[in-house]
């Protein structure tokens, strides 16, 4: 008995150690992970639920796939009882920088939004939650780094009319003509115009486009290009 009660001893201990080194990246009181192998946070919903987001078990940083689940979490000491739904993605371009609550629509209920890095690029991926139901809102891919990627999504889930005042400053805001000290030619004018043309087709002249900078399809194609 004694020698039974031993090995089941060592048996359990080595049950440990897996478990253990299974545990790449534990929860923090945060409840955001990341080990520099993998990112996983937790967000809490005003409207009730949490959502899981994870990176792929085992995948590269820099690429693969990511994960979003909801819960009811309506038992606060069993929150992940109760499974809603969920999906698995490709990441837009490289790893998981954060994980945010923010109403883009502004119909008075944030959507989770997942916020992506890479070298050069950042991307970002928005999804509404809806009676304690998940589903995809929109996304934004490969933007220069420093683009203001909040309110490319908020345009795209509720754009404003081509050639109106918001529309010109959401071009601008994609494509930052003018410099940090705000230098540069006016929004909306002819020469930012030219401007925004040269960025968007660069060593294109209009002739070879048969596209008139400033018309309705100039600026139909320019909003395809800058919110892809």
């Amino acid at each position: 008995m004694k020698m039974i009660i031993k090995g089941m001893g060592v048996m359990a201990g080595v049950g440990m150690m897996m478990v253990a080194a299974g545990c790449r990246c534990p929860m923090s009181s945060m409840g955001a992970c990341h080990d520099g192998n993998r990112y996983i946070q937790k967000v809490t919903l005003p409207q009730g639920g949490l959502v899981v987001v994870a990176e792929g078990d085992f995948e590269p940083r820099g690429l693969g796939s990511y994960s979003i689940r909801l819960y009811g979490a309506d038992n606060p000491e069993a929150p992940f009882d109760d499974f809603r739904g969920g999906m698995t993605r490709t990441r837009p371009g490289g790893f998981i920088e954060k994980v945010l609550l923010k109403d883009l629509d502004g119909d008075g209920t944030a959507e989770v939004v997942v916020l992506f890095r890479a070298m050069t690029t950042h991307s970002a991926e928005a999804f509404r939650v809806s009676e304690k139901r998940l589903g995809f809102a929109e996304s934004l891919k490969e933007h220069p780094l420093g683009v203001d990627r909040l309110k490319l999504l908020a345009f795209k889930m509720k754009p404003a009319a081509a050639g109106t005042k918001d529309w010109f400053e959401i071009v601008e805001a994609a494509l930052q003509i003018r410099d940090a000290q705000g230098h540069g030619p006016d929004v909306g004018s002819q020469e930012w115009m030219n401007a925004v043309d040269k960025k968007v087709f660069p060593g294109k002249s209009t002739d070879e486009r048969s596209l008139v900078v400033g018309s309705p399809k100039w600026m139909e194609v320019v909003q395809m290009v800058i919110l892809r």
